[in-house]
């Protein structure tokens, strides 16, 4: 038998009692761990060892990769591996098999593949990058070499132009001069 709430922000939505208890479990569970309502005797009893199949060893040796690029680009994605716990740590360094079990060049190996694959993506960037550059450039030179076949044009016509308006000039201002000789000559002659 289901029970529903009424949720505060719209009538119209309505959860099962179970799913919220079940959220409010796993809530829990994330703040105050697994085993908050167990006594310390139960607690010691049902801690998992650094040797369990769900203990993260790349947590036991220093940190998680998983946790480092969250949210970019390089995200590994979550980690395949349920128990991130520093007192799990803790006992690991302090047992004798400490650096003995190969968790370490593991953990090397993975981040030495990390830095790889990063290196690698950075090297297919920066040629993505002198090829948009290169790209770039030759439009802009295309783009350059056409401005200037057009301001030469430009430069051309304008020339010619301004040949037409002195040979206007000179032909107006030649004309009017042969008027004013010829009225002038006109006007003496006559009486």
């Amino acid at each position: 038998r289901h029970y529903f709430i009424q949720s505060n922000l719209s009538s119209h939505v309505r959860c099962p009692l179970s799913t919220m208890t079940a959220d409010m479990r796993a809530m829990l569970d994330e703040l105050m761990g697994r085993d908050r309502n167990l006594s310390l005797v139960e607690k010691e009893k049902a801690m998992e060892h650094w040797s369990d199949p769900g203990v993260c060893k790349y947590h036991l040796v220093k940190f998680c990769p998983h946790d480092l690029f969250t949210n970019t680009r390089a995200d590994l994605g979550p980690c395949k591996y349920q128990t991130h716990d520093v007192k799990i740590r803790e006992t690991y360094r302090t047992s004798q098999r400490w650096k003995t079990m190969g968790y370490e060049t593991k953990f090397l190996r993975f981040l030495e593949g990390i830095v790889d694959d990063m290196e690698r993506k950075i090297k297919k960037q920066h040629e993505r990058l002198e090829h948009d550059e290169r790209y770039m450039r030759a439009e802009q030179e295309k783009a350059d070499e056409e401005r200037n076949s057009r301001l030469e044009e430009l430069n051309k016509e304008i020339d010619e132009m301004l040949e037409k308006v002195v040979l206007y000039f000179t032909f107006l201002f030649t004309a009017n001069s042969w008027r004013k000789i010829y009225r002038f000559y006109t006007h003496r002659i006559a009486p």
